[in-house]
């Protein structure tokens, strides 16, 4: 690889660790996502500098030619970043399918609370067995687990 090659390398390596950098210093990155990232930009920039190391590594891993094994090098770092991202989006998904719904359980007990208070307001007094069962409603998930739940 020649000289002007491994510069501008290392230069677009060193401008997108910085910009990386600034975006997770300005919160529109979240640094558990920026690792990655800063690992390959490192790796890239050792694999610019040291050309002797790539082939090296190349020979020692039974690959013919040094690019190649670069290549399977990027297909492996791919497929790792697609495993996290994949991971981190089910997780997600989960936590917005609880979110939602306990959105809608609040909504709706709110709902039958306003009701009952309009009611009372009118006259009518107690509640209705719909707004009575949906104060229960959040209640029976957090039960007491110890002696005191009788």
């Amino acid at each position: 690889m020649s000289v002007q090659i491994r510069v501008f390398v290392l230069v677009c390596v060193v401008v997108l660790i910085f910009g990386m950098m600034n975006m997770v210093r300005n919160k529109k990155l979240d640094l558990k996502y920026a690792f990655p990232w800063l690992f390959l930009g490192v790796g890239v920039g050792v694999l610019a500098v040291f050309d002797e190391f790539t082939a090296r590594l190349a020979v020692m891993l039974g690959v013919e030619i040094p690019s190649n094994m670069i290549f399977f090098l990027g297909f492996c770092f791919s497929l790792t970043i697609i495993f996290c991202l994949t991971f981190a989006v089910s997780r997600l998904s989960y936590k917005v399918k609880r979110l939602t719904q306990e959105c809608a359980l609040l909504e709706k007990r709110l709902e039958e609370l306003e009701n009952c208070a309009s009611k009372k307001k009118a006259g009518v007094t107690g509640m209705t067995d719909a707004a009575a069962d949906g104060e229960n409603m959040l209640v029976d998930e957090k039960l007491p687990t110890g002696g005191d739940a009788l």
